[in-house]
């Protein structure tokens, strides 16, 4: 009798646990709740499924959208510093900027996906293909290269081992990553 009891209270502070979270991303992001009609998604004739969340442009908060905007607009900016300031990577920001303007934008969305020099980063993500084999080792190369600059220079213990470390297992994740068709 009392395990029955557990179980019926415990089910009841879960469904109540949901509820609250429903009832949070419903207010920060316009969600539609499970007795609400279902929305199309943006620019396509597509239902959600009942019970899933649509993530669609149309049902962001403005707030969440101008914010999704902004912030990719200043990863673009930063990106394309990155290509002239050395320390500056240039990749993860322009990934960065197409992830938000993907949940915020179709059309700059759109225009990073087309456009000729950051166009080809933000593609080969998005297909999953990996990397080339001569990109590649390119960048083992410079990489190690820089590392081995950095050892010499500090000449410590702790840091030629931490570089070291982050050299072999950025090694295998780009030995990992790598697509000889490309």
């Amino acid at each position: 009798m009392l395990s029955a009891i557990r179980q019926i209270s415990q089910k009841t502070v879960n469904r109540f646990r949901l509820r609250i979270c429903q009832e949070l991303l419903r207010t920060v992001l316009y969600f539609p709740g499970p007795y609400s009609k279902p929305r199309r998604f943006y620019k396509h004739n597509i239902v959600a499924p009942e019970g899933e969340f649509n993530l669609s442009i149309q049902t962001l908060n403005p707030l969440v959208r101008l914010l999704l905007i902004s912030t990719g607009w200043l990863a673009v900016v930063l990106g394309v510093l990155g290509i002239f300031l050395p320390l500056l990577p240039t990749t993860p920001f322009i990934l960065l900027a197409a992830g938000c303007f993907a949940r915020s934008s179709e059309r700059f969305h759109h225009w990073l996906v087309s456009h000729p020099n950051l166009g080809p980063i933000v593609k080969t993500w998005e297909s999953g293909d990996g990397i080339s084999i001569e990109v590649r080792n390119r960048i083992i190369l410079v990489m190690w290269a820089g590392m081995a600059i950095s050892m010499i220079i500090v000449a410590k213990f702790w840091a030629t081992l931490f570089l070291c470390t982050t050299g072999v297992c950025v090694s295998i994740y780009l030995f990992r990553k790598t697509n000889p068709q490309i």
